[in-house]
C-alpha cells in the first residue's frame, strides 16, 4: 500500500512555520488572530460534512476555514495548485476531485497541527 497515495510530499515544519509568518504579516489582525480550538472544530465538521454527504456545506466551511488561516496563497504553494483555482473549488457549486481536495485536507492538517482519524460506527 502507497503510503503517499497521490504523490505530494510531506509538508516541512520549517516550510509551514515560513508560511504561517508570511501569511500573519500579510493578513488583516482579525483573519491573523483565529482560534486554533474554533479552526479544529471547523476542520471536524468540514470533515464529517463531507464524508456524511454534505459536499456543498463541507466546501464552504473548509473556504472559511482557509480564509481565517493559511490564506489562498499559501495554500495554493502547500497544495501545488494556483489560488484562484483553489477559491473555484471551495464554492458552493465547486468541483474539487479527490486529489484536489485531500490535497487541501493535508494542507490544513498540518497547518492547524492535527491528526485526522476517521471512525465507522454502526448506524443508531
Amino acid at each position: 500500500m502507497n503510503p503517499n497515495p497521490i504523490g505530494l510530499e510531506p509538508i516541512s515544519a520549517p516550510t509551514v512555520a515560513r508560511l504561517a509568518g508570511a501569511h500573519l504579516h500579510s493578513s488583516s489582525s482579525c483573519a491573523a488572530q483565529y482560534d486554533q480550538g474554533f479552526a479544529r472544530v471547523m476542520l471536524d465538521q468540514s470533515v464529517a460534512l463531507f464524508l456524511g454527504g454534505e459536499p456543498e456545506a463541507a466546501r464552504l466551511i473548509l473556504r472559511d476555514l482557509v480564509t481565517a488561516t493559511v490564506g489562498f496563497e499559501a495554500l495554493a504553494v502547500l497544495t501545488q495548485r494556483s489560488a484562484r483555482s483553489l477559491r473555484a473549488m471551495l464554492t458552493c457549486n465547486g468541483k474539487p476531485g479527490m486529489d484536489g481536495l485531500s490535497s487541501i485536507f493535508r494542507a490544513l492538517r498540518d497547518w492547524l497541527q492535527v491528526r485526522l482519524d476517521v471512525r465507522v460506527v454502526e448506524a443508531a
